[in-house]
């Protein structure tokens, strides 16, 4: 059976808009400010703990955003900054430092045989040690993204105050995407992947999961 599991639609129907046109591809590099301990110029190791993910410059939250596993290519831009997954590895880590506010992001995945789409992004704080589960998205990974299941999960799931961890502090915002079929008419060859990361001026009051978090 073909997984899917979309979280978090909110404020928009998840849906393919006909006739939409997809975004050209950006170039395969990454072209962002990545920050911690175990980031290099192309992406980071993943790291198992919040703690290992370094601390925040002054005034900014710091992000994981998780890309995978899957075979081929995948693009993350967040705001103006592009990340960029491709096909050495079926997975990657990038650590991004972001201010209070609103930070659209447009995730592109593409292969000429099929695709499969895994997206995670968590909110980090070392004080608190956790790690917050912002939002995720899957399609495939591993094996393809079945069009029909992206029709049929189109009203996905919802949540309060549109925060998938109650303890977090940051909401998403306007989930949307596009998709361009390969000449089978079965197979997807891109997926366009639209949200908005909603960041509030105030850091989690309790690490994740705290039962606090549900009277607040």
């Amino acid at each position: 059976m073909r997984l899917l599991l979309l979280f978090l639609c909110c404020t928009t129907a998840c849906a393919s808009a006909p006739g939409a046109t997809l975004a050209p591809l950006p170039s395969p590099q990454t072209q962002a400010l990545l920050v911690g301990p175990t980031c290099n110029p192309s992406g980071c190791e993943c790291v198992a703990s919040a703690e290992q993910a370094g601390i925040p410059d002054a005034g900014k939250k710091r992000y994981e955003v998780h890309v995978g596993p899957m075979e081929h290519a995948l693009w993350v831009r967040v705001g103006d900054q592009i990340l960029y997954k491709d096909e050495s590895r079926a997975e990657r880590c990038f650590y991004l430092d972001l201010a209070e506010g609103r930070h659209d992001v447009i995730a592109q995945a593409y292969n000429n045989t099929a695709i499969g789409f895994q997206l995670q992004v968590s909110e980090l704080n070392a004080a608190h040690k956790s790690r917050y589960d912002t939002y995720q998205f899957q399609c495939g990974g591993p094996g393809p993204c079945d069009p029909f299941d992206l029709r049929e999960y189109a009203q996905a799931n919802r949540f309060p105050n549109n925060l998938r961890d109650p303890c977090g502090s940051t909401k998403v915002r306007g989930v949307r995407w596009e998709t361009k079929r390969l000449p089978d008419g079965e197979n997807l060859a891109q997926l366009e992947l639209h949200f908005t990361l909603d960041i509030a001026g105030f850091s989690p009051k309790h690490p994740s999961g705290a039962p606090a978090c549900a009277r607040d």
